[in-house]
């Protein structure tokens, strides 16, 4: 099966990007603030769970707070991470990020199912610079290869008061990211890989209770999917920073594939933003999420 037009146009246009970048900031040279802090916005369009045949807009102004540490980081691809080891070439670290509530699910003989609750997860990650910058492709192409492996706990959080434990998943893959390519504080990123969820999980999602006109469905833990994803971020001044991406994901093979809420072998989403920082540290670093 191909992959959907908007998601081919989106990626080509991402990978056209970096390649037309003619310089290369000098990695070793401090161009980020340690810390920010101000405002941001963010329109995301996605299905409403992996394999939905439904997408919902969403849109929202957010607070914007960034923290570069060496051992602790706020903000970027994930909410939180602390990072107790950290070398060259490998870093191990803990990671939190979640996923919205999502509501009225309706499965393919025309039932309506249990919501689905707010889903945190926190768990560890470890990542292994196969290959430095300059050092792919004989030096003719700029950026960093890496492994990543992400093994976290799920957590349903209906309110704060009430957070239940779900499963886990297992998140292995392979990563590419150009940084400074287009210009000082840029950042082009491409990744890819397998993702497997444990019962828990995949029953949040999956599982059908039996009733009148449906037979029931009992969800199994495994394999979800393979998940490619591409993001870029582009300061167009030194407070303001465009950023946007794209998630494509095929279920096909997934292990719920029978159930009646997966509806699509396709599943992604696409975002973009803004962020102003309104307050900067003076202190600058080269560490870069």
């Amino acid at each position: 099966m191909r992959l959907p037009r908007i998601f081919r146009s989106a990626l080509l246009l991402a990978l056209s990007a970096g390649a037309a970048a003619a310089q290369v900031s000098d990695p070793a040279e401090p161009t980020l603030p340690l810390w920010e802090l101000g405002l941001g916005a963010v329109g995301r369009v996605e299905t409403s769970y992996p394999g939905a045949d439904s997408y919902r807009l969403r849109g929202s102004p957010v607070p914007y707070v960034k923290y570069r540490g060496r051992f602790l980081e706020l903000g970027g691809d994930e909410a939180l991470r602390l990072i107790p080891l950290r070398t060259e070439r490998f870093e191990l670290g803990v990671s939190l990020d979640s996923s919205a509530r999502v509501a009225n699910r309706v499965t393919s003989l025309g039932n309506v199912v249990p919501d689905v609750d707010a889903l945190a997860e926190f768990g560890p990650e470890l990542i292994y610079r196969a290959a430095e910058p300059g050092r792919l492709a004989g030096g003719r192409l700029p950026g960093q290869l890496e492994l990543l492996v992400q093994a976290r706990g799920v957590f349903s959080v209906s309110d704060w008061s009430r957070i239940g434990y779900e499963g886990a998943l297992l998140r292995p893959a392979i990563r590419y990211r150009q940084f400074g390519v287009l210009r000082p504080g840029s950042r082009i990123q491409a990744g890819l890989g397998p993702v497997f969820v444990s019962q828990g999980v995949q029953a949040e999602y999956y599982e059908v209770a039996p009733g009148p006109g449906q037979p029931g469905y009992e969800a199994r833990g495994g394999y979800l999917g393979t998940e490619a994803r591409v993001a870029i971020r582009y300061p167009l001044t030194g407070r303001l920073t465009l950023f946007g991406g794209l998630t494509a994901s095929y279920l096909g093979g997934a292990v719920n594939r029978d159930s009646p809420l997966m509806n699509s072998d396709w599943d992604g989403g696409a975002y973009i933003g803004v962020t102003y920082s309104i307050f900067q540290s003076k202190r600058r670093t080269t560490r870069d999420r």
